[in-house]
Parts: structure tokens; sequence; C-alpha cells
């Protein structure tokens, strides 16, 4: 029996409105949300429930060219970073861990609307690879527990 994926055309930037990083001041789990997509927002917060930091981007330019592995507005460490055999991936935030955990464990993946922006079109190859299909299982049920 096929385990069965519909992307339904969803776009990474729909993941983008709450961040899950690594606290500047302290390490542990912080939130940077924002009130939109990176090339819209016009406002972004960081708060850390762990040790109280917080700070509130001032609003310039998303810097293009920082590391896909940190948040765009204050660059801090995405929380979801995993290791597949020397391939770095990562998550935004839980939802977007599912969303590639159910993508990655389908054996039948659907991807309509059929477009080139979609997120499903964007995972890298080795996220996709039928054999490495269970390592990256392994390493997204182990960074989920983080």
């Amino acid at each position: 029996m096929h385990k069965k994926f519909h992307d339904g055309g969803k776009r990474a930037a729909e993941f983008l409105k709450e961040l899950l990083v690594r606290c500047p001041r302290c390490e542990q789990q912080a939130l940077v949300r924002s009130n939109g997509v990176p090339w819209r927002v016009t406002r972004a917060t960081l708060t850390c429930s762990s040790c109280g930091h917080s700070d509130a981007w001032p609003g310039r330019a998303v810097q293009p060219g920082r590391s896909p592995t940190c948040d765009p507005y204050f660059g801090c460490a995405l929380w979801f970073i995993g290791d597949i055999k020397g391939d770095v991936f990562w998550a935004y935030n839980r939802e977007h861990l599912a969303f590639i955990r159910s993508y990655v464990a389908a054996t039948l993946r659907i991807r309509e609307p059929n477009q080139n922006r979609s997120l499903a079109s964007r995972l890298p190859a080795f996220l996709l690879a039928k054999k490495n299909r269970t390592a990256v299982l392994k390493e997204i049920d182990r960074i989920a527990k983080l």
C-alpha cells in the first residue's frame, strides 16, 4: 500500500511567519514572529521564554547572503537543523518539519498544481532519494524531539 502525499502547491514562504531559532543569549529555543513573508515584512520580533531575551527587527532590508539555516531578520540559527550523510537540511518550525517528513515518507507524491515554485519542487535531492528515506525520517524524528 502506498503512503500518499498531496502538496497542494504549498510554498516555503507560507512557513515563514513563525520561526523557531536558537536564542542568541542562552542558546535555548526562541521564537521569531513576523507579519509576512521576508520581502514584505514590516515588523519582526524575537522572544525567548527561557531567558526572557527579546528583540525587535529595525525594519532594514533582509540580508540575502545569509545562510538558509539562519532566520532572515536576526541571523539566529534555526532550531531544526539536521544532517543526512554530510548534507544539511533545516525546517523553519514544526509545521514545516511535518510537511517535509510527510513528503519524504510518502511513496506516492502528488504535486498539484505542479509549480516550480512549490516547496516540494525545491526540496534537495538527498532528502528525496529512496536510499536515504530511512536515514532522513530518523533524523527528522530526532530533531523533532528537541
